[in-house]
């Protein structure tokens, strides 16, 4: 089904609010960062998410609060999504190139989980 672009902007809009709403409920920021890892081996994924991981505990240690949760990786298309909580985009940015880990880019998200659907 082709959309008009003016259902593709109600649409966009009406994903914003939920992405508002649901991250209020929550009170917290989570981060959708993508990655395109092309040919990369076990071993170096696991290396890559624990330098994520490593890094962020320490900008919390240091203060800024930013937490890794989890990563996955889906292998047709080599690419890599890789789910954090901070108070902001910036933050997410910064543990990404102090732990030197690529990236194509950072996006605000909202996490729906099975056990909170009725």
């Amino acid at each position: 089904m082709l959309r008009t672009p003016e259902a593709a902007r109600a649409a966009k809009l009406s994903a914003g609010r939920l992405l508002q709403k649901l991250q209020k409920e929550a009170n917290v920021s989570l981060y959708f960062v993508e990655r395109t890892l092309p040919g990369i081996t076990p071993e170096a994924l696991r290396e890559a998410a624990q330098s994520a991981k490593r890094t962020a505990i320490e900008f919390s240690a240091r203060g800024t609060p930013v937490t890794y949760l989890r990563s996955t990786f889906v292998p047709e298309g080599e690419r890599c999504y890789c789910l954090f909580e901070s108070e902001s985009e910036a933050v997410v940015r910064e543990v990404q190139e102090v732990a030197q880990v690529p990236f194509d880019r950072i996006l605000p998200a909202a996490q729906i989980v099975a056990e909170d659907l009725e």
